[in-house]
């Protein structure tokens, strides 16, 4: 095909011959190769502009949906729009409305007396509300069915799945269910969950955390000491005649570097019922795990149980942050709960976190470790490159303060009793400025072992998810490691002596840009022990069965249907089966359609074409409408795959997506 026929086809906005239209996407970088049988042709640009997920007006509701769209005042593919929003709706605000008309007191909806008696501002009367409530969605109720029990209780708007009625007509009559066996064996289905007395604790400040204050009295005793050292230096080095004398010299107690293995040996001594060891911590054996990357928004327990039943050996939580954990926030600390298959069948679980004080992180990880019994480790992000942690001095922003970095790392180590500490980080803040090969190899040496395993994201925080991950970066920073793990013994390790025992040998995960099992094996080939996925899980969660399996899946409309049956379900079971919890299950459900949506069958992919990450699809035709709607990047179609479990969206529901995914720059807000 002539340059002339290209040139006059992206003029007219169309391109309508199969050969012709397969010719063009090979010409054109960053599409995946679609069969021609399969290519539909070109929009014009009138028609693309018009079908973009979030149109100008958000004052606009689609009648149909419900749904209202996001505003987006800048033009759109200006070179500003891009600078500015990297991939997110800024400004994203939701309204969850939940019950309309009465509503029903929550003491009452269990059965439970009501504290407040006639004060209360919700009816009492069961037959009243269910007298007003809408119609049910479906006569099962899927927490019921998987549970045995449903603790939305007469709110519930699958109750017919779970009311005895004794009398059809009488209202008065029905009676909840509950299968009191099955749910016994249910009750410690969700782990780490940290109630209200001991937030409220935290907030007034009733709960101590005595090893952090241990350790930042020493961590201040060790800062004042180093800067009498500077001190004393820098007075020597006005003086250069005095600095051949042996009087001028400060004497070690004054400025010493720091404080000599033997003294370190005594403070450990002295707090031996607080602090553990880096031997005598739990090992976190991770070679070969197929680890899902913890993932703010879309990274929650529904998400996250679905990846584990396709395989998943390690799962984390979505970032949590340190001042607000401390504060007894409510909303953050249901971050570090978990479901209790994560740590089935040998999984492994661990709880991120993320703060600029190195007060803050410590208390953190004690209270973690004090409150929840169900964390394998707890992970230090280092990386997250969004502007609102970065410009707090957290995320990235400490890649640029190593000595405060190690300081945290090794702090939490001492505070978070048998739980291993990890750390998350990038390759440098700027691009071509890498400098997490050094500070790997501090992490390992200036924290006494106590960091177990470094992660490490091949791209810089100025890259945020644009452009490949450097993977030639990351096999440079494992051999180091292997290197160093090779030569290394315990006595090397600044002058700790070796009678202490051997320090747990520090894991080396990789981070970027697998989307499939020959990405996985690829990335094992560079030296690091194992690999994490992060947007490859979030388009097809089932990437960690083609890992196990060692070959492209090809899931079906209908396998990938019940995939997002079971998100559902897991959200009403995790969230609630009333009016508020199905809004929000709906709302994520949503969010993580933002990415599926962008899963290219294999089947429909030329021969021998790999699916790659970072390659858009064409417009191409679905061979049913459920595989249409399934890939479709309207939130309208969303929305009606979200009814199909989970009923019509209610009055006054709202969703903007957070991810630009149908972007190939699209940024996925990862810890």
């Amino acid at each position: 095909m002539s340059d002339d026929a290209v040139d006059t086809s992206q003029q007219s906005g169309t391109l309508s011959d199969p050969d012709a239209l397969a010719e063009y996407y090979r010409s054109q970088p960053g599409y995946a190769r679609i069969k021609k049988e399969y290519l539909l042709p070109r929009e014009s640009p009138a028609a693309a502009a018009a079908a973009v997920t979030a149109p100008e007006d958000a004052s606009e509701r689609d009648p149909a949906t419900n749904y209202v769209t996001a505003p987006d005042p800048a033009p759109a593919g200006s070179s500003r729009e891009k600078k500015r929003k990297r991939g997110q709706n800024k400004n994203r605000k939701f309204n969850n409305p939940g019950e309309s008309g009465i509503k029903l007191c929550g003491n009452t909806a269990l059965n439970k007396p009501c504290p407040f008696g006639a004060s209360c501002k919700f009816t009492h009367s069961i037959p009243t509300y269910l007298a007003s409530k809408p119609p049910d969605i479906s006569p099962t109720c899927p927490v019921f069915a998987s549970t045995g029990r449903c603790d939305a209780g007469w709110k519930c708007r699958f109750l017919s799945g779970h009311v005895e009625k004794v009398v059809e007509d009488d209202m008065s009559t029905w009676k909840l269910v509950v299968d009191e066996e099955r749910a016994r064996t249910h009750e410690g289905d969700y782990l780490n969950v940290v109630g209200r007395d001991a937030q409220k604790a935290l907030r007034t400040h009733e709960m101590k955390l005595p090893k952090s204050e241990v350790y930042m009295a020493e961590l201040e005793k060790e800062i004042e000491e180093a800067k009498r050292a500077d001190a004393a230096r820098a007075k020597i080095n006005q003086t250069p005649e005095n600095a051949k004398t042996t009087d001028a010299q400060p004497s070690s107690a004054e400025s010493g570097p720091g404080p000599t293995p033997d003294d370190l040996a005594d403070q450990r001594a002295t707090y031996l019922e607080s602090r553990y060891r880096p031997q005598e911590k739990h090992r976190l054996h991770l070679s070969g795990a197929k680890i899902l990357a913890p993932l703010t928004t879309v990274g929650n327990i529904p998400f996250r149980r679905i990846c584990k039943s396709f395989g998943a050996d390690v799962t984390v939580s979505e970032m949590g942050l340190s001042a607000p954990l401390l504060q007894g926030h409510q909303p953050e600390w249901a971050l570090p709960r978990a479901h209790i298959s994560e740590r089935s069948a040998g999984g492994r679980y661990g709880v991120q976190i993320a703060g600029g004080k190195i007060r803050n992180n410590v208390q953190a990880a004690e209270a973690l470790s004090t409150l929840c019994d169900d964390i394998d480790f707890i992970d230090l992000n280092s990386g997250c490159p969004i502007d609102l942690v970065y410009h707090q001095g957290a995320g990235s922003a400490l890649l640029d303060s190593p000595l405060k970095l190690l300081r945290m790392a090794r702090g939490m180590s001492q505070v978070s009793a048998q739980i291993p500490i990890t750390v998350k980080i990038r390759t440098g803040t700027r691009d071509g400025h890498p400098t997490a090969l050094n500070l790997i190899k501090r992490l390992r040496e200036e924290t006494l072992g106590g960091v177990q395993a470094v992660t490490l994201h091949g791209r810089s925080r100025q890259q945020r998810y644009t452009r490949s991950a450097d993977w030639g970066y990351i096999q440079s920073c494992a051999e180091m490691v292997a290197s160093a793990r090779a030569g290394e013994a315990a006595s090397d390790i600044r002058g700790v002596q070796a009678e202490e025992g051997e320090f747990p040998p520090m894991a080396f995960v990789g981070n970027g840009d697998i989307y499939t099992f020959e990405d996985w094996h690829n990335a094992l080939g560079t030296g690091v022990d194992a690999a994490m996925i992060a947007r490859g899980a979030l388009i097809k969660p089932w990437i960690f069965e083609e890992i196990e399996r060692g070959q492209h899946i090809d899931k079906t409309p209908t396998q990938r249907l019940d995939i997002l049956r079971d998100f559902a379900n897991h959200g009403l079971e995790y969230w609630g089966a009333d009016a508020h919890g199905i809004a929000t299950t709906r709302r994520f459900l949503c969010e993580s359609m933002s990415f599926m949506h962008r899963y290219i069958p294999v089947s429909v992919l030329e021969e021998g074409w790999k699916p790659s990450m970072r390659e858009r699809a064409p417009r191409w035709r679905a061979r049913d409408g459920v595989e249409e709607m399934l890939g479709s990047g309207r939130c309208g179609d969303w929305v009606k795959l979200s009814e199909m479990f989970l009923g019509p969206v209610g009055e006054g529901w709202e969703f903007v997506p957070k991810h630009k995914s149908n972007s190939v720059e699209g940024e996925e807000a990862q810890g």
